[in-house]
Formats: structure tokens, sequence, C-alpha cells
């Protein structure tokens, strides 16, 4: 992904295929209704006007973060934008992407 340098005054851009990401690790996140068996197939969205995509959650036993592994990559992942998981239509759990 591109990034603003403000220091230096300058914006980076990257080549489009640069912005898509398959793995996604996620911080603070919270099970809606504690953890399940881990991997579990769900439906993940990366920002409001994402569509769901298909993907695999598990969570980092020591901590509060989430692997998200995607079927296929998704364009545009962004640090700190909310990333929340979904079976069909029952809300899992959501974290905050992490850079």
């Amino acid at each position: 992904m591109g990034k603003i340098d403000a220091d230096a005054n300058e914006v980076i851009l990257v080549d489009n295929d640069a912005l898509f990401k398959k793995r996604v690790m996620v911080k603070d996140f919270h099970w809606i209704n504690g953890a399940p068996d881990m991997p579990i197939p769900v439906t993940c969205k990366i920002r409001y006007a994402h569509n769901a995509a298909p993907a695999l959650a598990s969570t980092c036993i020591y901590d509060d973060k989430a692997v998200i592994l995607f079927d296929e990559p998704q364009r545009a992942v962004t640090a700190g934008q909310s990333a929340v998981i979904y079976d069909g239509d029952k809300l899992l759990g959501g974290g905050i992407i992490m850079g």
C-alpha cells in the first residue's frame, strides 16, 4: 500500500497489484460469544462498503489478535479500518486491521 511521508512532504504510490492482500492481522479482536474452535470459515468485511469475502479466521492464543486468511486476495486492506467477521448474517466478532 502507498504511504505518506509527512516529514519529507512525499506521497509514495504503488502499483495496483501491490494493493491486494490475502492475509490480514487484526488487533483488539473480540469474539461476541467467545472464540469457537479454530480455524473457522467465515465471511469478512474490511470496511463498511466492502462486500463480505470468504475467509478462514483464527486467533492468537497469547493475546487479542486474529489472523484472517481470505480465499481470494482483497484490494486496499487498510490499517486502522475494522475487520468484521460473520457466519452468514450472524456477527461473530471484529477488531482493527494492523499495518
